[in-house]
Parts: C-alpha cells; structure tokens; sequence
C-alpha cells in the first residue's frame, strides 16, 4: 500500500514539473514582450497566457455589418455575459464603423480582440457622446489584438522608428497654436503609417464633445492589453477617461497614440481611479495642458512603460496631482515638449494636499520646455518639475539631454508651495544627469530653492553602466545656496568612499562639493587663491570669502571689479602664478598709466617681471582677461600703495593725510573704488589718521600691511 502512494506520489510529481514546463514554454512564445528598444522589464509584463485562465462563457466571432447591425450584436454579447455570469469574448473579423457608442455595464463582462481590425466613429467635428465606447457601473472591458500580440516586440520599434522621422517637434515654437497646426499634421500621418506598417488593430476616430474620446470609464473595471487607441479627441482624456469611486484602469501593453485633449485640465489617459499602467507606449499625444500623455489624480503604479513624443502647452505629458502614493518604475519620458513652461516630462505637484511619487530606474531623455513660467523664480523643469507640496524620491535614474530655458533643464525644484509641507527633493542610488541645458547653453541639471536641500535617502552610487557619468550641476536659485549646505542626512548613509565632489559641482572650478563640520555637502573654495575680489560698502573694505559672493556668479551689481589682497613689492611673475587658481584666459596686464607689460603667457620685452623690489604690480594696474567666455577689465588694489608703484613708501603716507585732511578728496575719486579700497588701511570705516600711522610703522618695518588685509 506504502509503495502504490510513494507510486502515485512521484507520477503526480512528474507530471506537475511537466506541465510547469510546458507553461514555461508558452510564456516564452506567445507573452507580449515589448521592445528591447524601449528599455522595458518584460519580466514584469502581464502576457496574453496570463489571461487566457479567465472562465470564457461564449466567443463570438462573426459580429459585422451595419453600425445597427453591430449594435444589436453588441446587445446580444452583453446579456450572454449578464446571464452566464462569465466573459464573453468578441473576435472581430472585419472592421466596425459606428453611428453611436457602445456600452457595457451593470457588471457585464465582455473581451474584445481587434483581430488587427478597427473600431471606429470616423466623426469629423465634436459631437455629445461622440466617444466609442463605456464601460460603466461594475462591468469590466478588456481589450486585445492577437495580430499585436504576434510580435510586440516588432510593433513597438516600428512605432519608435515612425515617431522619429513623422513627428517633427523640432519646428516648435513659444507659438501654442502654430505648434498644435504642426502635430495635426504630423499624427495624422503618424497613425496611419502605424497602421499600414504593422496591421494591428485600433480604436480610433471619436470626437466627444464632453469627457472621453475613446473610451468612458465610471465605476468600472479597463483593461487595455494590446492593440492601439489612436485619433481621438475629447475635453478630457483623449483616449481614455477613467472616474468613479469604485473605478479602476490597467494598461499592460499596446500603444496609445495620437489623441488630442483639448481642455485646460486634460490628459489623453485621464484617470481619477486606481490606476496600474504596466506596459505599453503612449506616444505622439497631445493636450492643451497638464498631461500630453497621462493626468493622474488618484493612487497609481507605472511601470514597464514608454511615454514618447508627446506634447502639450504647459504641465508635462505626465501630470501627477493626487493625495495619493505614486510609483513609477523601469519607465522611459523621452522627447516630450511643452511649448510654453513647467515640466516637459513630468509636472509633479501636490496642491494643497500633499503627493508623494516614488521613481526608481526611470529616464528622463530630451524632454523640453520652450519658455518658464515666471522669470523671477525660473521655474521650467525641462525633464521633472517639482512643485506645491510634492515629495519627490529618485532612484537609480538617468536625466539627459533635456532643456530648458531658465531653471533646472533637468529637475526645477520649484519655488512653488512655500510653507512647512512645500516640495521635497530626495534621492538615492546613483542620478546619472548629463548635457541638461539652459539657453545659454550651459548645464543646468537641478535648481534648487531658495533654503532647499535635497535629502538623501539612502547611500549615493554611480552608474554602474556609465564609466564616464559627470558630477550634477547645482543651481541655486537665492544664489547665496552655494555658500551654505545643500543635503540632509547625507552623513547617514555610508557612500563606499564617494567623492562627492565626482557627484556634485556648482559649475565653478574654484569650488568643489565636501563635507563639512555638520556631515551635510556644501561647496567650498577648493586651492584657495591667495588674492580675493573686493568691494566698497558703506566706508567699508569687503572681500569676496566670507561675504557669500562669487566672481562671475553673483557680483552682477558691482560695476569696477577691483582684485586685492595683494602684497607690496608683488612682481609680474609672482603675480601671474598666484592668478592660476581663477583659469583666467588670454589675460594681459597693464600698469597704471596705461603700459602693456605681459601679454600672451609672456612679459612684455624688456619689462623687469621678477624683482619686486624694482619694479612691483600696484594699485591702478588692472588685466584684461576673457571669463567664462566674457572679456572683462579687473583693476588690482595693494592695500597702502597709493600712487600705483607697489610699494608703501613716506609718497603714500602723505597722500592719505591730505585726503584726511580734505575728505572731499576721498568722495572725489568714487570712479577709482581700487584707489579708495587702498585707502582703508584699518577697515574702520573711512579713512583716518590711525590708517596714516599703520602705514608709517609698515614703512619703519614695525608692522606688517598683510594682517590688514
């Protein structure tokens, strides 16, 4: 008896491997795998086998003929699945052309597989209930294409390929409307030429004059696994539109293509249901704004997905507004546009009530913004914007080639939302960003707000699939952010002997990014030059370090650039040396009076450049020298020297007390601020006898002008 159950233990075991086997083998056949183009995690898809466990009472395959004729068919299938309590499922075998939409409700249940054909409304202008189909009150739709599902993989580069020589974003202007007349034209021959060269079925052709041009869901149940929704138009949701409490929409593959929405809050995937969008593309859509692509306002997961040249006036082809988590994961925005501002991939943003979106392994690729919506913050946000309350986390994600104008190319870390619960900046793993450009064609990858930080969640990484990744470029948007912390909780993680300064830079090769006394990341002077920049304020000598400016970046209201912190008796060669640290370039000199005395990288002939003693920079001398491509004139000031012969000697002594004497003499010269710079020996305030008597003990060699300085 033990041996007849150990028997039918061990067939039973065999035949269980066998058919795990035999699953396996299918899956690996017929499963919709999408392009190894898009970057996707196949494993993650839901595969046609998947759904073929579902209990099918009755499979229609013979439905055609007259829009009425359908409809009456249509009718015929929805009571089948009332009364069976099952799916039903519809093959088409020839192409639909409806006079009205179709419904399925009151917890109906009905597949459709396109069978490479198409429904359609081919409506020419908006119409009420001008969409296609509803799905409504508990019913669930599930739509397929078999020939789609033949070879996804094929579909998906063929529609890549088709995109990038037929939509022509390049032509787009700040001009909204001239840019809508471009995308008319290019998606019309965009669908069509999808159709012609792949044959895979479609729902397309509605024009809705409410909500929903393809498809209406309310408090019902959306699959969407293959074929493509394409062409249609409505106030919302172009091509789908989901509400309702008890609402639900799931996309697992196919492509959502060319629908148009034309209200200001609009999305051509409009969706305020629990959402699970796990494969497929959405490409070459278009909205007036907030989501060329995709508007969530509800809980949601992304994954396994392309979101590809898709446009919209302002808001991003995915706009993410909900109270809700959101994820997104293994997912593409690439090349999508906002003609006028604020997020060309994504708009991220939270209101008054708080959103959290999670990112992990997704790129952000050649997204734009043609304008920012308010100059004086720059807030654009050509791959990602961040706004109103948003807590934002990227991990492991890749920022390239996105622009904007003003503000962050790649990520604006927005001004919006001031307050206690304003947006959140957090990341982890590696943040692979390169060639994020401004107009001006710098890099620009994140913008930071006025007394932001980004937080760090978990231990920083490079791309371990990009040798050459480059440090991202900070942009503070109070420019004094570059003097103070920029992280939180970075000294919590342990980052394997990072160089933070390999993973940030201000873009300054003064200033690299270190740790400081705190464990948190600021920029600080690297090689500190031994002369400082300086101004006058208020009777007093100011230098650069430690006054929270930086030449070239935030000294745009100071007219004379004056260098100081120079030493008497300075000759031309040790001058020259010690100008190394500011990579100045095609730098001449010249003295007070005007003489050329180094030019080229070599002293003027016959110039003494190595004796100071002899002959000495000083004050009145200034260079001529090209800065971050800008030529500029910058005056030199030695503190005491005040008759421009490096030296301090009884001539300036006496100098300084006429102008004490006679203190109309110092207001006199306010066109030479290095002349008057050089007056204010002790920093008191104006000049004053003290200063004439430090320069007298400087003379007798009791004291030294550098503790001064």
């Amino acid at each position: 008896m033990i041996k007849n159950i150990k028997r039918v233990g061990i067939i039973f075991l065999a035949v269980a491997i066998i058919c795990l086997m035999v699953i396996g083998c299918v899956f690996a056949i017929n499963g919709v795998k999408p392009s190894a183009k898009l970057q996707l995690d196949t494993e993650q898809m839901t595969t046609a086998d998947d759904r073929a466990i579902t209990d099918i009472g009755k499979t229609y395959t013979d439905i055609q003929g007259t829009s009425a004729q359908i409809i009456t068919k249509w009718n015929e299938v929805r009571q089948e699945s009332y009364t069976l309590n099952k799916f039903v499922k519809i093959v088409l075998n020839a192409n639909w052309v409806l006079d009205s939409y179709l419904s399925v409700e009151n917890y109906q249940r009905i597949i459709i597989d396109l069978n490479g054909h198409s429904i359609t409304r081919n409506l020419s202008a908006q119409v009420d209930a001008g969409n296609i189909l509803a799905v409504e009150y508990g019913a669930t739709l599930r739509i397929m294409d078999s020939v789609f599902e033949r070879d996804a993989q094929a579909v998906y580069d063929k529609v890549e390929e088709l995109a990038d020589s037929l939509l022509h974003y390049e032509q787009f202007t700040t001009d909204d409307a001239q840019n809508r007349d471009i995308w008319a034209r290019d998606s019309q021959e965009f669908f069509r030429a999808i159709i012609a060269n792949t044959g895979i079925g479609y729902i397309g052709g509605a024009k809705n004059n409410w909500v929903g041009g393809g498809i209406v869901v309310y408090n019902a149940t959306l699959e969407f696994n293959s074929g493509m929704i394409c062409n249609n138009l409505a106030h919302t949701g172009g091509a789908i539109h989901a509400s309702g409490a008890d609402g639900k929409l799931i996309i697992n593959g196919g492509v959502i293509a060319c629908n148009e929405s034309v209200d200001s809050s609009s999305g051509n995937v409009s969706s305020s249901v629990n959402a699970n969008i796990a494969g497929g593309m959405l490409v070459g859509n278009r909205a007036k704004d907030r989501g060329g692509a995709l508007y969530l306002s509800y809980v949601a997961n992304i994954s396994n997905c392309v979101v590809y040249k898709n446009c919209q006036n302002s808001m991003g082809a995915l706009y993410l507004n909900t109270q809700e988590r959101l994820k997104l994961t293994n997912v593409r925005i690439e090349g999508n546009v906002s003609s006028l501002h604020a997020g060309g991939g994504v708009y991220a943003t939270g209101n008054t009530h708080g959103t959290i979106i999670d990112f992990y392994n997704v790129s952000f690729i050649g997204n734009k913004t043609l304008t920012t919506y308010n100059t004086s913050i720059n807030d654009s946000g050509g791959g990602l914007q961040i706004c109103f309350y948003t807590q934002v986390y990227l991990q492991d994600c890749i920022f390239r080639d996105n622009y904007s104008p003003l503000g962050g190319a790649g990520i604006d870390f927005s001004e919006k939302g001031a307050g206690a619960k304003s947006s959140k900046l957090q990341i982890g793993g590696f943040l692979d960003m390169s060639n994020n450009l401004n107009e001006k064609g710098e890099d620009a990858d994140i913008q930071i707000k006025s007394n932001g930080r980004i937080r760090i969640e978990s231990a920083l990484k490079m791309n371990p699939d990009n040798p050459n990744q480059k440090p991202i470029k900070i942009i503070f948007l109070n420019k004094t952010g570059l003097f103070h912390s920029f992280t939180s909780s970075y000294s919590t993680y342990d980052h394997n002997g990072l160089d933070p300064s390999k993973y940030f830079t201000c873009g300054f090769d003064t200033h690299k990014a270190v740790v400081n006394s705190f464990g948190e990341l600021m920029f600080e002077q690297d090689n500190k030059a031994i002369y400082d920049f300086m101004f006058l304020q208020n009777g007093y000598r100011k230098n650069y370090d430690g006054n929270e400016k930086l030449h070239g970046y935030n000294d745009n209201d100071i007219t004379t650039f004056v260098l100081g912190k120079i030493s008497p008796m300075t000759s031309i060669d040790s001058f020259i040396e010690n100008l190394a640290p500011y990579n100045f370039a095609d730098l001449q000199l010249y003295t007070n009076t005007g003489d050329l005395v180094y030019e080229n990288g070599a002293v003027v002939s016959g110039v003494n450049s190595s004796n100071g003693m002899e002959f000495a920079v000083g004050t009145g001398w200034y260079i001529k020298c090209m800065a971050r491509e800008i030529e500029e004139t910058i005056y030199l000031s030695v503190l005491g020297d005040l008759t421009g012969d490096g030296k301090i000697n009884s001539a300036d002594i006496n100098y300084l007390r006429r102008v004490i004497n006679y203190n109309t003499l110092f207001t006199s010269i306010a066109d030479k601020p290095y002349l008057q710079l050089a007056m204010l020996i002790n920093n008191m305030g104006g000049v004053s006898s003290a200063g004439s008597n430090i320069l007298w003990e400087v003379t007798c060699g009791n004291d030294n002008i550098e503790k001064y300085f």
